[in-house]
């Protein structure tokens, strides 16, 4: 029988809003209808052991993450996004989708992105409270994967759900099996304090089409350069 997995978290946050960054420069039509802004990312990783005798760890440098790409809008309602990874000696597609904004509180989202997890990843790896932190299985690590999902959001509250299939690319926690994913989530701001309060949780679904019989919960060094994972 092949394997059915689940997953249940519950999310408790508070972080403190920080000033804008700096905007990326904006390319538009004459009457401004399209627009286009590059955006990238980089992230280095780098680690130092002062006494390796007795460890797996050893001293190391990497580039986490080598990022180019686009956003796009056009008009009120759409937008999307497409973004390459070049880190790792190969070529990734991470991010491509097309997003519909209705305008009265509903969102939807066609092609590559994140699946609807916890706040760690729907923060952007950009954003991430902790360097590294485990999964107990591939199957729930929170990867991008091609789907269609509905957002619904109404002053401080939301609701996300969608079914996803497989990742565009050559990933090893991938198969032709499918995900059902849902969030929920309230916060509160206080725009004087620039602080903000977020409760939150989610479920997740994968039926897999092909055996899986990694299951285990492993922790990570300080550092990815450092220590195997």
């Amino acid at each position: 029988m092949l394997p059915r997995f689940y997953s249940i978290a519950l999310a408790f946050l508070w972080t403190h809003v920080a000033a804008d960054a700096m905007a990326a420069p904006t390319f538009k039509t004459h009457d401004g209808y399209f627009q286009v802004t590059p955006i990238g990312r980089l992230q280095l990783d780098a680690g130092y052991v002062i006494d390796d005798s007795n460890t797996t760890a050893n001293t190391n440098a990497d580039i986490r993450r080598l990022w180019t790409g686009v956003d796009a809008k056009a008009g009120d309602h759409w937008s999307g996004r497409f973004v390459l990874s070049w880190e790792n000696k190969q070529t990734d597609i991470q991010d491509f989708y097309a997003r519909y904004n209705t305008g009265s509180n509903w969102r939807f989202a066609l092609g590559q992105y994140r699946e609807y997890t916890d706040m760690e990843n729907s923060s952007g790896n950009s954003n991430t409270l902790l360097m590294e932190y485990a999964t107990a299985n591939q199957v729930f690590a929170g990867i991008r994967r091609v789907g269609l999902g509905a957002e619904y959001y109404a002053n401080q509250n939301g609701f996300q759900a969608g079914i996803f299939t497989r990742n565009l690319n050559n990933n090893p926690a991938d198969d032709d099996g499918y995900t059902l994913a849902s969030r929920a989530y309230r916060f509160w701001h206080n725009p004087d304090e620039q602080q903000r309060l977020h409760l939150g949780i989610f479920a997740r679904y994968r039926n897999q089409k092909e055996p899986f019989d990694r299951l285990r919960w492993r922790g990570r060094g300080e550092s990815r350069v450092i220590e195997n994972r």
